[in-house]
């Protein structure tokens, strides 16, 4: 653990679709401004890190940024970014996704299933 400084790890996933390079310079941008905030700004120890995309799920594409601050700052800087990010991502037209399921059924003898429905 360390003693002066800690880390806040923000992953947010963007829908499959987006324009991924867009989607990152957005981030940069939306953490520089976060980062540079009269309010914000002593609670950080260096400069905000876009790392890129984090990971491919199943319904979203995760991007990752991560926030150098003072200790014991992490959390309240990571829901504010997240905050923030939220608004931002809504204002550019960039969605985030929600977890969908496509369900197909096959059904093997419709003319048995129509007779127990009474349509048949």
């Amino acid at each position: 653990m360390t003693r002066t400084w800690s880390r806040a790890v923000v992953d947010v996933g963007v829908a499959y679709g987006t324009d991924v390079d867009k989607a990152l310079d957005v981030f940069r941008d939306e953490a520089n401004r976060f980062a540079k905030d009269e309010q914000w700004a002593p609670r950080f120890d260096g400069d905000p890190e876009v790392v890129g995309v984090n990971s491919l799920d199943e319904s979203q594409i995760t991007l990752r940024t991560q926030f150098r601050t003072h200790a014991g700052q992490q959390w309240a800087v990571g829901r504010e970014f997240r905050r923030r990010i939220l608004s931002r991502l809504a204002h550019e037209g960039i969605e985030i996704p929600f977890p969908a399921r496509s369900v197909n059924l096959r059904i093997a003898d419709a003319r048995a299933l129509a007779r127990a429905h009474g349509t048949g």
